[in-house]
């Protein structure tokens, strides 16, 4: 199983020259597991607290990054570097995190 954070362009600026001034981006969760289809993660409830207190928390896979968690630059809870930590919790203690 191959869990990682991906990026995508969410908006872009650009000059009278088509030159791009500035450029924000959409971070996603992928799961994906050789025998299925890539999955974007999607969590639910007072995950953030859950999972800094080392409590499971519910979660859900789908198929569509429109109903995935998104992750921004900036923010309190949903920035790049929660994304990251999530990842890691993943990898490193998978029973925190239960389908429902």
């Amino acid at each position: 199983m191959i869990v990682k954070v991906i990026r995508r362009k969410n908006t872009e600026v650009l000059n009278i020259r088509g030159e791009k001034v500035s450029r924000s981006y959409v971070y996603y969760i992928m799961i994906w597991r050789w025998f299925r289809r890539r999955q974007y993660l999607r969590l639910i409830g007072d995950w953030d607290v859950q999972i800094l207190n080392e409590k499971p928390c519910k979660i859900e896979l789908t198929s569509s990054k429109r109903a995935a968690s998104t992750f921004r630059d900036t923010g309190a809870s949903y920035s790049k570097a929660m994304a990251e930590t999530i990842v890691t919790f993943i990898k490193t203690k998978p029973d925190l995190f239960i389908l429902s």
